[in-house]
């Protein structure tokens, strides 16, 4: 008497493994590819933040300011920072811990490319209530340019006559393989009091 086979046979496990190892396959180059496009959109919205945040201080702090001044400290035969296309410093009427505006005394914030990132440092009068800072704004900075403009939006030469600042930010960040570069533009019109 012959017994009844169990089981499977050599080639039907060999064909189950086959399209078991395909279909795994095809499952971990879904999950890779995802992986890509959520490291990659990650990217974008950490530079689209970053741009973002540097371009509103940069922006609070011109409004604040009363001129661009031309260097920092202003009168010194050997300034530490100088208006330029890549470098800005700001002039901000001192206000006290009355509330008063102190006449002819200002604090000054100056923002520039340090190697690749976008700092700001402020440097605070004694008699003022804003404090000395020294931060980054920005990492991955590519680079940064300034235009110093009139009412009407034309450039104008010394920085020091200018009504309006208008920044430019170029950011670049490894999103997966590539570099993804990120550009956004401010303008704000000084306080001019």
């Amino acid at each position: 008497m012959k017994l009844p086979q169990k089981g499977f046979s050599l080639i039907e496990v060999l064909v189950l493994t086959t399209v078991g190892i395909l279909a795994g396959g095809l499952l971990v180059a879904i999950l890779v590819n995802n992986t890509g496009v959520v490291y990659h959109q990650t990217s974008r919205v950490s530079q689209g933040l970053n741009i973002n945040d540097a371009l509103i201080k940069i922006r609070s702090l011109v409004k604040e300011s009363s001129a661009v001044a031309s260097e920092y400290p202003e009168g010194s035969s050997t300034p530490d920072y100088q208006t330029s296309n890549s470098q800005l410093v700001l002039k901000m009427n001192v206000i006290d811990s009355q509330g008063s505006v102190v006449a002819d005394v200002f604090d000054y914030a100056i923002f520039f490319k340090d190697e690749n990132r976008l700092r700001m440092i402020i440097f605070a009068d004694p008699q003022s209530i804003k404090g000395s800072e020294d931060m980054v704004l920005a990492k991955q900075v590519l680079s940064i340019n300034f235009d110093y403009l009139d009412d009407e939006g034309v450039n104008v030469s010394p920085s020091t006559l200018a009504q309006k600042v208008k920044a430019t930010i170029v950011l670049q960040e490894k999103a997966g393989y590539s570099l993804e570069t990120g550009v956004a533009t401010s303008e704000a019109s000084l306080r001019n009091d």
